[in-house]
Parts: C-alpha cells; sequence; structure tokens
C-alpha cells in the first residue's frame, strides 16, 4: 500500500494505480516514532545526510556560478515515496512473530531523471529512513554524470533487519515491495539495483514479479527493469564486483597522477562486505597489500599483509572479519590508526567523523560506502592534507556496469568480463582527468569538483531542454 507521495506525486492512499504527477505539492503523512527514532540513533551528527549533500551541492554551485534554471531543477528531488509493505511472516527469530502479517515501512525517493531513467539500489536495514533515501538518491543524480553514465537518480529501501528473517520472508517482502511500486519503476522509468543487504537472488525475484504484473509480460526488454540480477535471468558477467573494481581503478588513477608505484602500497578496508572484498582483490592484484580490515563484529591486522581472498572465505564462513588466522585482534581506535597509504570506508554512512579523520594515518581515502564523511570530517582531512576519492566518483563502478546490462536487456550484444573492465578503465581514467581539470580551475577541493564536473553536465542537458512550459 503507497502511503503517500510527495513532490510532484499525485496519489493519495491506495493501491498505487493512479497516474504520474500532477506538478502539485502533496502532503506527507507522519512517520511513525519508532523510524523517527531509528533515524536519529544513526546519525552521528546534527546535520542529516541530506543535510550535508545540501551544503555540499550549493557549495559548488556556488563556486561554478550555476544557472539559475538547473539549480532549482536539482535543489529538491522530484518524488518521494512512502511505502507500507504488509507480509504473513513464517521464519522469523522471533518466534510470536510467526504465523502473523507484519508491515514494514518502505521508501523509493525519484530525485532527478534529467539524464536519463531513475537509478539506484534498494537496501534492506534497520536503519532505512526517508532522510537517508534522499541523500542517497541525490548521490546517484550526481554519481551518473560524473562517469558519463545516462541515467537519472534515485534510491530506496524497506526498513528491516534482513538478518532477523529467513529466506521466505525476504522473498515475500521483496515481491510485496514490488507490487507496491509497480507503477513507480520500469525498464525506461526507474530501475533498482542491489545495495546494502540485498543481492542478485533479490533483484531475480523483483524481476519475476515485475514481468507477472507487466502489461507485456513476455516482453523479453522486461529484464532491464532491474540491474545486478543473475546472468541467469539476464545479468552480465562482471557486475557484481563492478563497484569494487571501480573502487580499486579510481585508486589506480590517484597514485598514477601522484606518480606512486602501486606495488608495496598499503590498504586499510573497512567493510568487508561486496563492495570492500572485491576492491580488495583487484588492488592486491595490483601489487598493494591489505594490512587492516573491520566490520561491525571486530577488526584485524598484519603489517606483513593478509591474503584478501583467504580473508572474504574467512567472512563467507564466520560473518566476520574477527578470528582470521594469522592476524592480530585490534580495537576500532587501532584500526582507524593503522599506517596505510590508502584508507577505503566501505561500510555505512558517517563513518569518517571529525574525530576518526584525526586518526587516519594515510595518503587518501577512496569512498567505498555511500556518504561515509561527515561535513566535519571533511575539513579535519583537507586541514591535515590527506586527498579525498569521493563516493560519487570512487564507488560509480556498480552503476556503470549497470549500464551495459541495461543495454544488453534492451536487445545489445552481451558483454565479456574483458569488455567490462575495459569499460571501466576508460571511464575512470577519462573523468579522473576532467575532475583533476576542475580541481585545478576553480582551485577546489576533490569532492566540490567533482559535484561541479556532474553539475555542469546534468546543467547543460536542462539549460538545452528548458523549463516546461
Amino acid at each position: 500500500m503507497v502511503i503517500a507521495y510527495v513532490r510532484n506525486g499525485s496519489k493519495a492512499k491506495g493501491k498505487g494505480k493512479g497516474k504520474a504527477g500532477n506538478g502539485k505539492r502533496d502532503k506527507v503523512c507522519a512517520t511513525p516514532a519508532r523510524h523517527v527514532a531509528a533515524a536519529a540513533a544513526a546519525a552521528e551528527t546534527e546535520v542529516s545526510l541530506y543535510e550535508a549533500d545540501k551544503v555540499r551541492f550549493n557549495r559548488a554551485a556556488d563556486l561554478m556560478r550555476l544557472d539559475d534554471r538547473p539549480r532549482a531543477v536539482l535543489s529538491e528531488p522530484r518524488r518521494e515515496i512512502i511505502y507500507n509493505v504488509p507480509v504473513m511472516i513464517s521464519q522469523s527469530r522471533n518466534a510470536a512473530e510467526n504465523g502473523r502479517a507484519k508491515s514494514f515501512l518502505a521508501y523509493r525517493v525519484q530525485y532527478n531523471n534529467i539524464y536519463g531513467p531513475y537509478k539506484g539500489g534498494l537496501r534492506y536495514h534497520p536503519q532505512v529512513s526517508l532522510d537517508e533515501v534522499k541523500a542517497l538518491a541525490a548521490a546517484m543524480t550526481w554519481k551518473c554524470p560524473l562517469l558519463e553514465i545516462p541515467f537519472g537518480g534515485a534510491k530506496g529501501g524497506v526498513a528491516i533487519d534482513p538478518m532477523q528473517y529467513g529466506p521466505a520472508d525476504i522473498e515475500a517482502l521483496t515481491r510485496r515491495f514490488t507490487y507496491e511500486m509497480l507503477t513507480d519503476i520500469g525498464p525506461d522509468q526507474d530501475c533498482p539495483a542491489p545495495d546494502v543487504n540485498t543481492n542478485e537472488q533479490i533483484m531475480d525475484w523483483l524481476y519475476d514479479t515485475y514481468c507477472m504484473h507487466a502489461s507485456d509480460k513476455f516482453n523479453v526488454t522486461n529484464a532491464a527493469v532491474v540491474t545486478g540480477k543473475s546472468v541467469a535471468c539476464g545479468g552480465i558477467p562482471g557486475r557484481a564486483p563492478a563497484t569494487g573494481q571501480g573502487l580499486s581503478l579510481a585508486v589506480r588513477e590517484w597514485a598514477k597522477a601522484r606518480r606512486k608505484n602501486p606495488r608495496g602500497l598499503r590498504v586499510a578496508i573497512q567493510g568487508y562486505g561486496k563492495v570492500g572484498s572485491y576492491a580488495a582483490f583487484f588492488l592486491e592484484d595490483m601489487g598493494m597489500k591489505l594490512v587492516s580490515a573491520a566490520d561491525v563484529r571486530g577488526a584485524v591486522a598484519n603489517p606483513r599483509g593478509l591474503d584478501a581472498r583467504k580473508l572474504a572465505e574467512h567472512v563467507k564462513a564466520t560473518g566476520s572479519v574477527a578470528g582470521f588466522p594469522g592476524a592480530a585482534k585490534i580495537s576500532d581506535d587501532e584500526f582507524f590508526s593503522t599506517q596505510a597509504e590508502v584508507f577505503i570506508p566501505a561500510a555505512l554512512e558517517n563513518s569518517i567523523t571529525a574525530r576518526t579523520a584525526r586518526m587516519l594515518r594515510c595518503q587518501v581515502v577512496a569512498e567505498g560506502a555511500n556518504c561515509p564523511t561527515t561535513l566535519e570530517g571533511d575539513e579535519v582531512l583537507a586541514e591535515r592534507g590527506i586527498d579525498v576519492l569521493p563516493d560519487i566518483f570512487a564507488n560509480a563502478g556498480g552503476v556503470a556496469v549497470s549500464y551495459l546490462e541495461w543495454l544488453f536487456n534492451h536487445g545489445t550484444h552481451l558483454f565479456t568480463t574483458e569488455y567490462v573492465t575495459e569499460f571501466l578503465s576508460d571511464r575512470y581514467a577519462r573523468n579522473y582527468q576532467a575532475i583533476s581539470e576542475a580541481v585545478k580551475k576553480y582551485r577546489t577541493d576533490w569532492r566540490t569538483a567533482c559535484y561541479i564536473v556532474s553539475l555542469s553536465r546534468i546543467g547543460d542537458k536542462i539549460v538545452h531542454r528548458g523549463l516546461y512550459p
């Protein structure tokens, strides 16, 4: 059941069968107190993720003197959608829930589609909130043009702890959530993808559910409704590691620009999931050395190096980097103080605060997670002369390869792993140079330069198209 649309949304509470927006600004029903509390608990500073993005957007827009037309269009999301997703529970760790119906709050924010169809992941996490999803949708809006990918920006999620539920519950949740989103997503409208705690199986369920309700359920291009699918369901080789691979390429370009030999550079990674582990594989293949890794359950280190692939096997078997043979257990503060040229935050948001930024003993922060650095953290990194490869550039590899999957689902040729690698390498090399030139031209930091390059590309399109009517 759709609870509310805001900004350009015309649907009221109902089954989600109305028409698209009418340009009016509708009221938003109040979010339950339990969800507000969860969002507040997740915030590490008084500035929310979305407010932080607004600060960065305005800083770049002011510096580049962005035309008032794109500035007005891009200042707020086009649509913010809140869903109520009811599910019959059968495999909860809380036995009292089994056999009963439970509703979950879910969100989809469609920030802007001037550059192409809305694009952005779906995450399942207990701290998912409207503010977080808005910030991440904005990040997708800036991210796609930065690698010259013709998608707009969106994001979605469900406020749930998936670790507390079995596969049958997650499948039921995914299929019902997809049903609620039916009129809001589509191959050329809005295309979700995996994110935190979602994977190719969940994308396959979404694709199948969409097909069951599509007006032309046998149209092969229906597969383009979602990317990050299994190869069996229309995914392409190379999509799974793409975000981590792109992150490694961003680090490669940084090392090249700084005239550093990659061989022997030390790396510390916070978060050893899909992004962090794949980044470690590719960086290790370049000759770099993983010396420390951390996740929510612990941190380990070995100055002589950790075998990235064996560590991933350990995480798959145990659920954590903790206890990895041949590595010393260290505290969180010791992890942030690891001596390493490259530090990669690849967990959740707001991990690099003013406090943790002061601990870092690195030369560059390559952001694998979305929004991992607070405004205060940015200031400290700048004061200390630590380079930053921002999330909207460093972790854009996933959406870049999603574009290839989307093209394949629309009937183009199958992309090989070799082609994916060449495509990513070209996009990162070319656009690293574009951002570097913006840094020099505007005498600014890398994050602001990334916003400037992205806003220039989106802004040009808005100016040429004009404002309707």
